[in-house]
């Protein structure tokens, strides 16, 4: 983790980060990126995560982005943990097969 990572408190898998100009805006932390096939057919593609953290009317707010190099989906995080158990479950039922 770079000493610049260290010094803003990013999680440490923070590979980048955006600071917002205004005090209460949008920090986001960006995973590296990975690119993989997300399709059976397609040509591989990037993929990214981020995390998303703000405040909101004076409220901490934490939101997940996912970008499949289309620009990105943000999901609040207990969207993203249906996102990730729904998708478990899936595996799960194609090895069982």
């Amino acid at each position: 983790m770079s000493n610049v990572v260290h010094l803003r408190n990013c999680p440490s898998w923070c590979e980048r980060h955006y600071d917002p100009d205004e005090p209460d805006g949008e920090n986001l932390h960006f995973a590296e990126d990975e690119t993989m096939r997300v399709a059976e057919d397609a040509n591989p593609r990037r993929v990214g995560l981020a995390r998303s953290d703000n405040l909101i009317a004076g409220q901490p707010h934490t939101s997940i982005v996912v970008d499949l190099g289309d620009g990105g989906h943000e999901m609040t995080v207990s969207q993203a943990a249906e996102l990730a158990r729904l998708i478990l479950t899936q595996v799960a039922r194609a090895i069982e097969e």
